[in-house]
């Protein structure tokens, strides 16, 4: 299977690329890791330096990690030609109810879509016959520091988002008016850090974050990309992350954040239902809204979720004020997602759906399916 992607964007399209090929390896499938170019120098990382990228593409499905409005401008810039024997699959994200209207012609190109979660799924099958196939994201959590905190330590609330992806969509400005509603006194024992990256391309609109945040010295705003190490040292220093988005595809944010054993508190809307409930997390109340005037792009006549900014204060007092609930809380959501997020179960169903590929179109059954193959030219 050849899996096409930007391998080294610091964007979610990147990550999921990066870990879904790390789940297939993982598997023993045989897999070409093609690298599709960067979308900017800004968004540029190199987060790939454990997987071997190629420039052939030697077996007939394709999968691209790549969104329908850069589809043909990848397949122009690999070697991935829009061959006819081959069996193509997009794995596809998105974060509004409407599939765009010129994201349209880009289902010509696919036999099959890949979804992250039923809200996506649901999108696309309202626009093609073809099969949209959830096929989980795997989420995969890094080793903290474990530095530990004294018990006199303030409880830490983190959110972190990039402003490529809207500002409004992210809503941080939110995260911080119900932070200041939850704790308005000014000396309760918490604080709250808004990791955000690509401010400097968005100038206005991270200082009027900025200015929101200044009127609390608890609160802490932290832009531009830092090593992973300070990034870790962020997540450590958290109890819980707080995420009140009008809408996400996926919400790669909360999973890995759950992931790590974080108590989490996240609008009740859109993607992050596939893993998110109120056994595992905390769900913030809504209402739907008309998407505004620039505010997301291809948002004209759609809607999305307003969270209730109150309701969102009143689940941080809670988490603050037990300690102990929101840590088991956390070791809930840790063991939710690993069983059904990991690594190894997200691969497996991955693997499960090719295989029924494989049977169903006799021009790819012959697919091999080998030990560890990492992208050298067969």
């Amino acid at each position: 299977m050849n899996l096409i992607g930007f391998a080294h964007g610091a964007l979610g399209l990147s990550e999921n690329f990066r870990a879904l090929a790390r789940a297939l390896l993982a598997e023993g499938y045989a897999v070409s890791l093609v690298d599709a170019g960067v979308l900017d120098a800004v968004r540029n990382s190199d987060r790939a330096g454990d997987l071997t990228l190629s420039s052939s593409a030697p077996y007939p499905i394709d999968i691209f990690c790549i969104n329908p409005d850069q589809l043909g401008a990848a397949m122009e810039a690999t070697s991935v030609a829009r061959r006819p024997d081959a069996y193509r699959i997009g794995y596809w994200f998105w974060e509004l109810e409407a599939i765009p209207a010129d994201w349209l012609p880009a289902l010509d190109d696919v036999d099959e879509i890949w979804v992250a979660s039923p809200f996506v799924r649901d999108a696309f099958m309202s626009v093609t016959r073809k099969p949209v196939t959830l096929v989980r994201v795997p989420v995969e959590p890094p080793v903290l520091p474990g530095r530990g905190k004294g018990e006199d330590a303030p409880f830490g609330f983190l959110f972190s988002f990039d402003f490529h992806s809207y500002i409004a969509r992210k809503n941080p400005a939110a995260v911080i008016d119900a932070f200041t509603r939850a704790f308005p006194r000014g000396d309760e024992n918490v604080r709250l850090v808004i990791k955000s990256n690509n401010g400097e391309a968005f100038r206005e609109q991270l200082y009027a974050l900025l200015a929101r945040a200044a009127g609390d010295p608890r609160v802490r705003v932290v832009d531009g990309y830092v090593p992973r190490e300070q990034m870790l040292d962020l997540l450590d220093a958290a109890e819980a992350y707080v995420s009140l988005h009008r809408s996400e595809g996926f919400g790669l944010g909360m999973a890995e954040a759950m992931a790590l054993g974080k108590a989490v508190i996240g609008t009740g809307y859109s993607g992050n239902l596939e893993f998110m409930d109120a056994g595992n997390s905390r769900l913030v109340r809504f209402e739907m809204v008309a998407v505004g005037p620039g505010e997301y792009m291809h948002g004209e006549g759609c809607a999305w979720a307003e969270p209730d900014v109150d309701h969102a204060a009143a689940l941080m007092r809670e988490l603050a004020a037990d300690r102990q609930g929101a840590a088991e809380l956390g070791r809930r959501a840790a063991e939710e997602m690993k069983s059904r997020h990991s690594m190894s179960v997200a691969g497996r169903i991955a693997v499960e759906r090719l295989s029924a590929v494989r049977q169903m179109f006799p021009v790819v059954a012959d697919i091999p399916h080998a030990a560890n193959h990492l992208g050298a030219n067969p």
